[in-house]
Formats: structure tokens, sequence, C-alpha cells
């Protein structure tokens, strides 16, 4: 069994393996939204400053409050992370396609 941290790629090859032999008939490669979405500003995300765990320490669990002095964006810390995870899959998929796919504009997550 492979090591923890190669575990994705080698399944990968496993799977590619197995499409080659006929045996997997179906194999769709899906990407993994990145750990730690409810450290994460989504407001700074959202503004395109990329990726960074901000979240104050110290706070209730459901509570998120930016550490950035620039931003001090606070809320839920379940909204924030989904609205994190939607803006992740905006960048991948394209904000139109995932406009279309959501039952409410992306603007209100």
């Amino acid at each position: 069994m492979p090591k923890r941290k190669d575990l994705f790629s080698e399944f990968r090859r496993w799977a590619l393996d197995l499409i080659k032999q006929g045996i997997l008939t179906r194999f769709q490669e899906i990407r993994i939204i990145s750990p730690y979405t409810s450290q994460v500003c989504s407001e700074h995300l959202a503004r395109g400053h990329g990726i960074k765990k901000s979240r104050k320490k110290g706070i209730p669990y459901d509570r998120f409050e930016c550490t950035d002095k620039s931003c001090e964006y606070s809320g839920n810390s379940h909204s924030n992370s989904a609205r994190v995870q939607a803006l992740l899959l905006k960048y991948q998929m394209g904000s139109e396609l995932l406009n279309y796919l959501l039952p409410f504009p992306l603007s209100t997550v």
C-alpha cells in the first residue's frame, strides 16, 4: 500500500492501468477542494488574494474573524467555509457554468 501522501496519485495510476486493460469501463478524475476552508477568509479569496489561513485563534467554534487588519471580516464559520468552497469551485469550473448550476447567484453565498 502506498504512503498516505502518495495515495491519490497511486490510485490514479491504478485506475488508468485498469482502463487500459478494459476492466474499469468508466473513470472520472475529481479535484479535491483544499482542506482548512474554515480557516481561510472568504473575503480575501473573493478579492483574488489567494488562500491564506487568517482565522483568529481563541474564538468560538462557530465564528470566523479575519486576523488581517485591512479586512476585519467576521461571520459564521460554516457559512464562510461554504463560501470559500464555492469560490474554489468557481475558479476551477468557470463562473458562467457554476452560476448556471447553482440555484442562487454566487454573489449571495
